[in-house]
This record gives structure tokens, C-alpha cells and sequence, in this order.
């Protein structure tokens, strides 16, 4: 099968409007008479500098056009009834283009404006995986026993490419090629990553009841270097139908089965961590290199042990499907940053192999047939799940400082935030004094970081208590179908996640940077004061917010052409669908505003990258974000 795709949005190159309606009329300064140009009768009309909005439509502009690409093709061979082979091939290639440009102005429109003698960046990227899986499965039958026995080889490759340029000060208004700049600087990657694979699988089975499968798998990565021997793991699991045993009998359980599985699994980093690497460095018609990454030649993947079991249960004839699991998973050999002596002559930080994480939690799947008639059936599916993780160790370390007041601390679920929380003040003409927070027993070697719940104390030598995850703690999906005859069927889905917090530097800024909040212009909040009125940038304490929310994400029809109809399209079957989906409307939110200023969007959660000391998801800081697009999509599909 081949798929394409291409798609353009704005980028995230582009602050969105949604920034100049938050900052502007920035305070004090933006009243008519006074001598700044943001002032409501100045040039700006009390927007933001940079961000006027006929600077938006005419002066600035960031799109960013995607081109995708997926391709797979699947080979069965059979020799005989009982042997199997099956070859899998796939490629995902997409290519991105990031633009900006920002026209060169003139006149009094330059005055506070950011790059006013104009600039145009571009940025390729293209990304290529491609994937090869082949297995071959020989079964063996004799009465009431089944026999399995599988082998297997994966390989999977990542290749990314990366070219980006910048040209500042263009010559004119009317230019907008990077060649008309006088200033321009480029640079360039490439980063290549491997992985393979071998398995072996034995699957018993007796009287269709009872199964049993054992496996043992091994990795390679390149990500480790040449020298990096090869990892294995292994697997057992097993299940019993338990509702087919003739003393089996609990009214309205129609079928049920245990299940529990045991096994590990390898995580390993991003590509080139684990080797000492020198980058390259311009001078003056000289070129040379200077030290990069450190590396760490003995860096081993992190090893997840997880253990799980579970049951299924069929009720009322089927009508209600449940589906319930549990588990516990270990993270040993976690890769932790730390930090480099500078005899070493590399800056930064080296990966080594020395934390532990564990997760905890539960899963439940509900279907239920709701109505089942000749010409309708209404089916409800609902998914909710709950998970808890916190970190065991990190060697020597007592804790490792991230960014935005974010730090792994043993004990604690990772990336957690930590900040003086401040309790009261007494305030007087909007000046805060006698600010007191939150006490607590300092956790050992970690200088001044709490769990927190102690007497109130002086700001001044309060400690930093832990104020959540940035990841949540549950989350869930409720989907309503129904169909109607053999032609229509309409299909809603809700979402909804909680215990995430999130550190949102579009409400600090409301306080810190632009002073334009209401709270704080009124001042007359003790604790907003008094947060400012503390040693130190304190704006994570104006800034942390619980993050949960739920809403309506997704509406869609579809109609089933007849028989007849697709025949006349020369199609075997056809079939339209029309689907809205996105935030299409957010009913409720675990805290929607802050001392009076409002969340853009909850569902906003930035990735982070590896090379900023944030594994994926873990970076809790919002910033500029464009909130969630609504997307409304028209799918013809037609079967020859």
C-alpha cells in the first residue's frame, strides 16, 4: 500500500494572535497621555510591539508545510499447512519545511520592534524510517494439544536530515528571498539510527483453554557504538478460560479469562549519546574542532521489567464486554545526566546508567451493546486507566535540577516541580511584606527541596515543596456509536486526563514580564504580591496550574454506499465519511485560570527533546502555543 499526504499550518515559528491579545495593553504604560509607544493613542494602540496586528497580516508570516509519505508491502508463503512465513516491509518518509519571514520595516513602526531591518529563516527537515519484519510460525495439531513455534528477524532505521538558514537585514520591504539579506548563517545534520532484532517463540496450548508462551528476544542498537554487545530478553505469559470449566457457573457471566504476563524490554537513547563526538568550529579563514559530547563508551539501554495480569469477562450474553488489567513495571539502569569534571575538558553533562523508575497502575476497557435491533445498534466504549511512577534512585545523586523548577527526585514521580509556595502576606497599598510559605524538612542532599506540609515560615529561608508531575496520573475515552440500517453510522468520542500539572509562561508573563494582569495592576491579591515580593524569579509559583480537562474531541458520520451505487463508481464498495474533530468544545477543566488569568488551551503539553535533559513528555513549560486546531475532513473510500 501506498499513502500521501501534505499539509500546511502555521508555524510554531510564528507567535499566534492569541500572544498580542494576551499582552496587550501592557501596564503601566499603556495609558493615553503617557510617553511610551504601546500607549493606547501611541503608534501601537497599546499591542504589543511586535506583535501588531497589522504586522501579523502584512509584515510577518510562518507556515509549515508537511509532505508524508507511508509505503508497506506484505508477503505470505505457506510451503505447507502447517509452516508459515510472512515478510513485512515499510517506509514513513516526511519531509518539513518550517518558513519565516519578517519583512523589513520603516518609518515609526520601527521603533521597538524586533529585527525592524527584517529577516527569513528556513528549516528542511526530512525524516525516513523504514522497517523489515520477518517471522515464520510451524504449528503442530495432535487431539487436544496446539504447538506454535515462531522465529523471527525486525529491523528498524531512522534517518534524519536537517539544513536550515538564516539572512537578517534585507535590503527592502519587497524582498523575501534569503538571498536578499547581508547577513546569512546555515548549518547542517545528520543523524542515523539502527536497531535489530531476533526472536524465538514456543506458544502451548490444551483444549483451547489453557495457553502458555515463553520467548526470548535480542537487541542491537548503533546508538552504543560498535563495541555494545548484544542484549537479550525474555518473555513468558499464559491465560486460562476459565467460563469454559464445567464448574464454572456466576449468573450473567457468560465467558471469562485470566491472563498474566512477565517480561523485559529495552529502551535506548537518542543516536550518537553514548560516543565522544567533536563538532567543528569557524574562525577567520581557519577551521578546527572543539570537544561536543563526552560520551559514555559502557552506556547500556534502560531495562524495563514489567509485570502484569488481568482478566476478561463477557456479561449477559455478551451484551457488556469488560476488560481489567493491572501492573507493575520496573525501570532499571535508567540513563541519568550527570555532571562532567572539567579536567575531562568536554562541558555539559555524561550519561550513565544509574537510576531506577517504577510505574504502577490499572486498566479498564467497558463495552456495552446498548440497543441491538434489526436496523439500529448502539454500542458505548469507554477506556479509563491510572498510573502512578516515581523514582526509586539515581545513584549518587540526591536530585538533578531540570529546567523551570523541574527536578528528579528519588521518591517522587519524575520531572516533578518544586518552588516556594507562599501562604500569606500583608499587604499595604499593594506592597506585600511578611510573606510567609509553606515549611517542611528539607529531603536529604537535595539543598532546599521539600515534600513540603510543615509550619508556615519566612519566605526567605523557605524550602522549594513539591508542587506535581507533569505527567498525568488518569486518563480515559468515552465513544458513542450508532448505526443505522446498513447505510449510516455516527460515531462521537469524549476525552479526558487529569493529576498533570503544568508550568504556563503565558500566565508568569501576565505578572513578570509585561504587568498587565488584572490581578496585578489592582494588587490587591496578598499571595500574587507577596510571590513577587520574595528573594529571587518566583514565577513558577505564579505559574503552576493543574491541567486537567475534559472534552468533546471528535463527531463523525459515515455513509455506506449500496451495492448498487458503488458498482456504478466500478468499486466492489464505497463508502463516505465526513468527521470534526479536535477541541471542539472543553465542559470542564481542573483549574481554568490563575489568579484571574485564563489557560489558552489545557490539552497544549510540549514533548521536550533529549538534548534539553527532557525525555518525551516530561517538559513542563508552555509557551506561545497555538491551541488545539479544530479539523473538519471529507474521506471518500472506494475497494476495487
Amino acid at each position: 500500500g501506498l499513502v500521501r499526504s501534505r499539509l500546511q499550518s502555521p508555524s510554531a515559528a510564528q507567535q499566534p494572535v492569541t500572544a498580542a491579545i494576551n499582552f496587550a495593553c501592557q501596564a503601566p504604560g499603556c495609558e493615553p497621555g503617557t510617553n511610551l509607544p504601546t500607549r493606547l493613542d501611541g503608534p501601537y494602540r497599546g499591542w504589543p510591539a511586535f506583535l501588531l496586528p497589522e504586522r501579523l497580516e502584512n509584515d510577518a508570516e510562518a507556515f509549515d508545510n508537511v509532505s508524508r509519505g507511508t509505503m508497506n508491502l506484505t508477503a505470505t508463503y505457506t510451503p505447507t499447512s502447517w509452516w508459515t512465513h510472512r515478510l513485512a516491509i515499510g517506509g514513513d518518509y516526511t519531509g518539513q519545511q518550517l518558513t519565516t519571514l519578517q519583512r523589513r520595516l520603516e518609518g515609526v513602526f520601527r521603533n521597538g520592534v524586533a529585527l525592524p531591518n527584517g529577516m527569513r529563516t528556513l528549516y528542511d527537515s526530512d525524516v525516513g524510517f523504514q522497517t523489515i519484519d520477518y517471522g515464520t510460525t510451524a504449528k503442530f495439531n495432535r487431539g487436544d494439544f496446539g504447538s506454535a513455534t515462531s522465529a523471527g528477524y525486525q529491523y528498524f532505521g531512522r534517518k534524519t536530515n536537517v539544513f536550515w538558514v538564516r539572512s537578517e537585514n534585507i535590503a527592502v520591504n519587497a524582498i523575501e528571498t534569503v538571498g536578499g539579506g547581508s547577513s546569512r548563517t546555515s548549518d547542517e545534520d545528520i543523524i542515523e539510527n539502527k536497531s535489530m532484532g531476533l526472536y524465538v517463540q514456543q506458544q502451548l496450548s490444551w483444549k483451547d483453554r489453557y495457553f502458555a508462551t515463553v520467548a526470548l528476544r535480542g537487541d542491537d542498537n548503533s546508538a552504543f557504538g560498535k563495541d555494545f554487545a548484544f542484549v537479550t530478553y525474555p518473555k513468558i505469559s499464559g491465560s486460562w478460560v476459565i467460563g469454559e470449566e464445567s464448574w464454572f457457573k456466576i449468573p450473567g457471566v457468560s465467558t471469562a479469562k485470566v491472563r498474566s504476563a512477565w517480561g523485559k524490554a529495552g529502551q535506548q537513547p537518542d543516536a550518537f549519546v553514548a560516543i565522544q563526538t567533536f563538532r567543528p568550529i569557524i574562525g577567520e579563514g581557519i577551521s578546527g574542532l572543539i570537544a561536543d559530547n563526552l560520551g559514555n563508551t559502557n552506556l547500556r539501554p534502560e531495562v524495563g521489567i514489567e509485570l502484569e495480569s488481568g482478566v476478561d469477562l463477557g456479561l449477559f450474553n455478551e451484551k457488556i464486554g469488560v476488560e481489567f488489567n493491572v501492573y507493575r513495571k520496573q525501570t532499571i539502569d535508567a540513563i541519568v545526566p550527570t555532571a562532567i569534571a572539567p579536567s575531562n575538558g568536554f562541558s555539559g553533562t555524561q550519561l550513565r546508567n544509574l537510576g531506577e523508575v517504577r510505574n504502577n497502575g490499572w486498566e479498564l476497557l467497558l463495552n456495552a451493546n446498548l440497543l441491538r435491533r434489526e436496523k439500529a445498534v448502539v454500542d458505548l466504549r469507554t477506556t479509563f486507566s491510572r498510573n502512578d511512577n516515581k523514582v526509586v534512585s539515581l545513584g549518587n545523586n540526591a536530585r538533578i535540577p531540570l529546567l523551570f523548577n523541574q527536578f528528579h527526585v528519588p521518591g517522587y514521580p519524575l520531572a516533578s516541580f518544586f518552588y516556594r509556595k507562599v501562604l500569606s502576606a500583608d499587604l499595604n497599598n499593594g506592597v506585600a511584606s511578611n510573606v510567609m510559605c509553606e515549611g517542611g524538612t528539607v529531603i536529604p542532599g537535595t539543598g532546599t527541596l521539600s515534600a513540603g506540609g510543615g509550619a508556615p515560615t519566612s519566605c526567605a529561608s523557605a524550602p522549594e515543596v513539591y508542587g506535581g508531575s507533569p505527567l498525568p496520573t488518569w486518563q480515559g475515552q468515552t465513544a458513542l456509536t450508532v448505526s443505522l440500517g446498513n447505510s449510516w453510522q455516527f460515531y462521537t468520542a469524549v476525552e479526558y486526563v487529569g493529576g498533570n500539572y503544568q508550568r504556563n509562561s503565558e500566565v508568569a508573563a501576565a505578572w513578570a514580564t509585561f504587568g498587565n494582569g488584572k490581578a496585578w495592576l489592582e494588587k490587591t491579591d496578598p499571595i500574587l504580591m507577596g510571590i513577587f515580593a520574595i528573594p529571587g524569579d518566583s514565577r513558577s509559583a505564579a505559574a503552576v496550574l493543574r491541567m486537567g480537562y475534559a472534552r468533546l474531541r471528535e463527531i463523525a458520520g459515515t455513509y455506506t454506499f449500496s451495492p448498487r451505487m458503488a458498482s456504478m463508481l466500478r468499486a466492489s464498495n464505497a463508502s463516505a465519511t465526513l468527521a470534526w474533530s479536535g477541541n471542539i468544545s472543553t465542559f470542564w477543566r481542573s483549574q481554568p485560570k490563575l489568579f484571574g488569568r485564563w489557560v489558552t488551551d489545557p490539552s497544549i503539553r510540549e514533548n521536550g527533546n533529549f538534548r534539553a535533559g527532557y525525555p518525551e513528555g516530561l517538559s513542563g513549560n508552555q509557551q506561545d502555543a497555538w491551541p488545539t486546531m479544530q479539523r473538519l475532513q471529507l474521506t471518500f473510500r472506494v475497494v476495487p
